[in-house]
């Protein structure tokens, strides 16, 4: 480390300065965790020092003797506690040993972090000297480029399409140039769970039919590829294969209430209205195949039955092939949707608290919990 004070000396050695300066050769800050604000070509010790001088944000400065070229970096190290690594060939410097300038201090008040200051007839303007960072022009792009002063260019690329491409520049204003890039999403050929039908294409807006595989089963006939990458309405669920011969409070995630079934003379609904803890609410799953079950209440040993409009229980009428005692569940982590094999449809609270599939809409009133009772 050596102290320079005189200014002939630095005259002699690195062109000129404006003060004591305090100069490291042959050591600079780690490349991997600095990032410089500005990079300038064919610098001198002079230009260097005079650019970080005139910069507020600028805290160090960095110089290759051999490349000319200077490095301008808003940390220092007091600022970080990093310490420095050797370098041969480089002159480093931090903005806190130099004398206070009226230059310096005229930035500090006025400039920006990307203006620099200069005396233009005694008198101090502030003048852009490099752009913000750019941000991409398109979720789905990257930027190409590290330089942002005045006049670099930036390429902005599509990931999934390397021809769709364009370049901003800085401009003498701080800003970009403007500059639209449009990327198409591509939604790709996988289908979580299941296959495509040989869509067309696989850009944003192209339909395709679908199938699950099997143990899945398939919401939905088809689906659209969306702006967000993704193929939807319709998805593949996985069946819950597990349940036969357990019995279960099913716990309604709309309203946090349990199925429960109204056992009166006149109406044998399955509803949310009571929520006793006796066997009117536990009810037991029994597998006729694969994700498929028949539902029974345990309060009379009865079968829960899809009546349309709610769900009601019968003794009767027990067969498999009877569609409208029978119901798929599908299973996501440790919540379950029950659907009616008679309509495809999603057994639902409705407002009414009643359960039904006769509304069939997917959402958390249609979502359950599965407790052992």
């Amino acid at each position: 480390m050596i102290k320079l004070a005189c200014l002939c000396l630095l005259l002699s050695v690195f062109g000129a300065t404006d003060g004591s300066i305090e100069i490291i050769f042959g050591n600079v800050p780690n490349e991997a965790l600095w990032t410089p604000v500005a990079v300038l070509l064919e610098s001198s010790f002079m230009t260097c020092h005079k650019a970080c001088l005139a910069r507020k944000q600028c805290k160090s400065m960095e110089l290759s003797l051999r490349h000319q070229l200077c490095k301008l970096h808003s940390n220092d190290t007091d600022i970080t506690g990093d310490s420095l690594v050797k370098k041969p060939g480089t002159v480093y410097s931090e903005k806190r040993n130099w004398l206070t300038t009226i230059l310096s201090q005229e930035c500090q008040d006025t400039c920006n972090n990307y203006q620099a200051c200069e005396d233009v007839g005694g008198s101090f303007t502030c003048t852009y000297q490099e752009c913000i960072e750019p941000q991409p022009l398109d979720d789905d792009s990257t930027i190409f480029g590290n330089m942002k002063s005045a006049d670099a260019k930036r390429l902005h690329v599509c990931n999934n399409d390397f021809t769709s491409r364009v370049t901003s520049i800085c401009q003498d204003d701080g800003n970009w140039s403007p500059a639209t890039l449009q990327c198409l999403v591509d939604c790709g050929t996988v289908f979580p769970n299941g296959q495509l039908s040989s869509p067309p294409a696989t850009t944003v807006g192209e339909t395709s039919s679908f199938s699950c595989d099997p143990g899945f089963f398939q919401d939905g006939i088809s689906v659209t590829c969306q702006d967000s990458g993704v193929w939807e309405p319709g998805k593949c669920y996985q069946l819950a294969t597990n349940l036969n011969g357990f019995v279960y409070r099913v716990i309604n995630l709309g309203n946090l209430r349990w199925w429960h079934f109204d056992g009166s003379v006149i109406e044998k609904h399955v509803t949310t209205l009571w929520q006793p803890l006796d066997n009117f609410v536990k009810f037991q799953f029994q597998a006729v195949d694969t994700g498929i079950y028949r539902i029974v209440t345990m309060a009379t040993n009865q079968f829960v039955y899809d009546a349309g409009s709610y769900l009601s229980t019968i003794s009767s009428g027990t067969t498999n092939s009877d569609l409208f005692l029978v119901y798929i569940v599908s299973q996501a982590d440790n919540t379950f949707r029950v659907i009616s094999k008679a309509n495809d449809q999603y057994v639902r609270v409705n407002e009414n608290s009643r359960v039904s599939s006769s509304l069939n809409i997917k959402d958390d009133f249609a979502l359950y919990n599965l407790v052992l009772a």
